[in-house]
């Protein structure tokens, strides 16, 4: 059995939850805003819709799967605006202390600071985390793909967290906008 390494508080692992906090402070004020046309379309013909027909419906690139089926269980508690936006607005902000998790693993300290600062406030990536779409799903998958497939590399056998983040941020960022992923 390995001996376990206790892991030592630093001032360091603060700054991503405060740049974190502060992406959330940001994005909060403007949940309850009406839903516009892409939104209502999202939860009328998608969302609201039987699985089947979600996973096989895409007339238009508007069907951002992933987002929709995150979107399936809390249209069962209502169909309040703010309560509809809660899939883009947990990506958007978990995207914030991964990207920092990244850049200081692959980038340094500085790389970190800017990459996650630069994040929470950016204001494209604050808007759409206002957004019942799932453009900050390709955000967060994009991160997790690039962590694990980074973390990969300078290995010839990868060990399974690496492999995972990486299929599984690559997999998330295709489905959450199938038509799209180009864009990240």
């Amino acid at each position: 059995m390995r001996p376990t390494r206790k892991r030592e508080w630093t001032p360091g692992l603060l700054w991503p939850w405060l740049y974190a906090l502060l992406g959330l402070a940001l994005r909060l004020p403007g949940l309850d805003r009406s839903l516009w046309h892409d939104e209502i379309v999202t939860v009328t013909f998608f969302a609201g819709c039987p699985i089947g027909h979600l996973l096989s419906f895409y007339p238009y690139p508007n069907n951002h799967i992933l987002h929709s089926l995150l979107l399936k269980p809390l249209l069962l508690a209502g169909d309040a605006e703010w309560l509809i936006r809660i899939p883009a607005l947990a990506a958007g902000v978990a995207a914030i202390p991964l990207l920092y998790r990244l850049a200081i693993r692959h980038f340094g300290v500085r790389v970190a600071h800017v990459a996650s600062l630069l994040l929470a406030v950016a204001p494209m990536h604050v808007g759409y985390s206002m957004q019942a779409r799932g453009y900050t799903l390709v955000a967060l998958g994009a991160v997790l793909a690039l962590d694990g497939f980074w973390s990969w590399l300078p290995m010839a056998r990868a060990p399974r967290r690496a492999r995972r983040a990486a299929i599984g941020g690559a997999v998330a960022a295709a489905w959450a906008v199938p038509g799209g992923t180009c864009s990240v």
